[in-house]
């Protein structure tokens, strides 16, 4: 074969190249391959690899013997597998047996991490009482539990002679979530309920003097101390909330889970009633749900005036960035002596990003005033988790 170039008489023949040395070997290229291979898993750049979590080894060498239960993990963000963890811990501890938990799921795959981790331990977001991981044991004893109560589980699972049992099915399902099934078991759920593990509070200490100089202090798992300077406003717009908030007001949903906690500002009179006119309504579930830029400004200086301490202020979203700096900016000329975005501020880095949800959850616990949204998940685990470490209602809100 001859190809011709334009300009002088140049020709080039094809036929006097040798054929590639790699073309007709086999054999040399699937040494290639595998060397490819062998790299790709055994160096992790990160990014754009996700971080090496020694967490997951420590958990894959724990055995366990004894009376365990495992329930079946919904898949979904992170605050939406905790507030079943929490539970169904709750549920294992009052029925005489240990809790097996799963990892955290991520992402789906054919692999365990793609470009980031498709699941995460358990450990390295939070530490929990009693509890083991699922890889440390065989359960050869699978249930499908038809119960009308958590009451109901809970006897069936202390009187089953097995010692491991796994339970098929999701038994904290969202209509449980969204019946008034959470706020009767309140009074049964024990403390310490939720402890940060130290990858979290690591990522916490790390950024307290900058959001919070005035603490003077490092956080410690147990017993939250309050940041009584901190404001932490929750304000979820990620592409999803639009239809979330919308699906709320057809519906006429009242808030999730916890968020139904009486005494708490703001959640009064949710969901309005049916007589009230729509227009009157669906205002009600949009002023909720997405608060309009004049609102959250009157409402954080409301809280300013309120709780004279406030200082700084820590926002938890999923908005797009745009918007978060008009936030940011609206909030400074205020007078606000900080603003921060966690997302950007407190856990930006590759080794930081994936346990991001715990490092807000955990910040946000400890705030001297929070302002969430009654239909999040987050708030929902929040409010419990305050409840429980003795904070007082007042200073868990709602837009």
């Amino acid at each position: 074969m001859r190809f011709t170039v334009p300009g002088s008489a140049v020709t080039l023949d094809t036929g006097r190249f040798s054929q590639s040395p790699l073309r007709g070997n086999k054999r040399v290229r699937l040494i290639t391959l595998v060397l490819l291979l062998l790299v790709v898993v055994t160096w992790r750049p990160s990014p754009p690899f996700p971080p090496v979590y020694p967490e997951a080894a420590s958990e894959g060498a724990m055995r366990f013997e004894g009376r365990v239960v495992r329930f079946e993990q919904t898949r979904g963000s992170y605050s939406e597998q905790l507030s079943r963890i929490l539970l169904y811990q709750q549920l294992a501890f009052a029925s005489g047996r240990s809790y097996a938990y799963d990892p955290i799921h991520v992402d789906s795959t054919l692999f365990r991490w793609p470009w980031r981790s498709a699941s995460l331990p358990l450990s390295a977001f939070l530490m929990l009482d009693g509890a083991v991981p699922s890889s440390s044991l065989r359960c050869s004893s699978t249930h499908t539990v038809v119960a009308d109560t958590l009451q109901q589980v809970q006897n069936e699972l202390s009187r089953d002679g097995e010692a491991c049992i796994r339970i098929q099915g999701e038994i904290l399902n969202d209509d449980f979530f969204y019946s008034s099934a959470p706020i009767d078991m309140v009074d049964t759920i024990k403390a310490p309920l939720y402890v940060p593990s130290p990858r979290v509070l690591a990522i916490v200490n790390s950024a307290l003097p900058q959001i919070a100089p005035e603490s003077g202090m490092a956080v410690a798992g147990g017993k939250a101390v309050q940041l009584r300077h901190l404001l932490v406003l929750e304000l979820p717009g990620g592409k999803a909330w639009g239809a979330i908030c919308h699906e709320a007001y057809e519906d006429s949903k009242p808030f999730f889970g916890f968020n139904t906690l009486p005494k708490h500002p703001g959640n009064e009179n949710m969901p309005p009633p049916l007589t009230m006119a729509s227009p009157v309504r669906k205002g009600v579930y949009e002023a909720k749900c997405q608060p309009k830029m004049t609102d959250i400004i009157a409402r954080a200086r409301r809280m300013r005036k309120n709780h004279p301490l406030l200082k700084s202020a820590y926002i938890v979203t999923d908005a797009p960035e745009n918007w978060v700096n008009e936030v940011r900016k609206w909030l400074l000329s205020e007078g606000w002596e900080r603003i921060w975005i966690g997302r950007r501020d407190v856990w930006a880095g590759a080794a930081e990003r994936e346990v991001g949800q715990g490092v807000e959850m955990e910040i946000a616990r400890r705030a001297g005033v929070y302002v969430g949204n009654g239909f999040s998940p987050f708030s929902s685990n929040l409010v419990l988790v305050r409840r429980k470490d003795g904070v007082h209602p007042d200073l868990t809100q709602y837009w």
